[in-house]
């Protein structure tokens, strides 16, 4: 999933950020790893800044234990 649109609600509005306020780029990724894992990432990317937020995460499933 990726997504560079971000909106802010005023007053029941919706309204689009302007790219030059936009925080960036949101990168989301889900990898199934097998066995009942799953890595999750989350990458935020500014145009001028570059990366300001990375995360990742492994997770597993206690269903599968």
């Amino acid at each position: 999933f990726e997504s560079d649109v971000f909106f802010l609600t005023l007053f029941g509005k919706k309204l689009r950020l302007p790219r030059l306020v936009s925080p960036g780029t949101l990168r989301i990724e889900h990898t199934d790893e097998g066995g009942g894992e799953f890595t999750f990432s989350l990458r935020l990317t500014h145009a001028l800044f570059g990366e300001l937020v990375f995360q990742r995460a492994r997770f597993h499933d206690m269903m599968e234990s």
